[in-house]
């Protein structure tokens, strides 16, 4: 069983993307968590992140130029084994 959730809002500062991923990046080390930086160029317009948390598929954390970005989230809950 899975859970979808789908957020689109906006940074109130475009020019804090940097610092915005930077922290995504240091959270994700001490947690462990795998990722992989999404950069911006003419084949894809938008920068960010994607995030593996282990037993889950991606999170996307992507921004276009303007601060507007799309989240998309899907975590699969898996049992623990007995």
């Amino acid at each position: 069983m899975g859970l979808k959730i789908s957020y689109r809002g906006q940074l109130r500062d475009s020019n804090e993307l940097d610092s915005f991923l930077d922290d995504v990046y240091d959270i994700c080390i001490e947690i462990g968590w795998h990722f992989m930086p999404i950069h911006r160029s003419n084949v894809m317009p938008t920068k960010g992140i994607m995030i593996t948390p282990p037993g889950s598929e991606a999170i996307w954390l992507t921004f276009l130029a303007g601060g507007c970005s799309t989240i998309r989230l899907i975590l699969f809950i898996v049992p623990a084994p007995s």
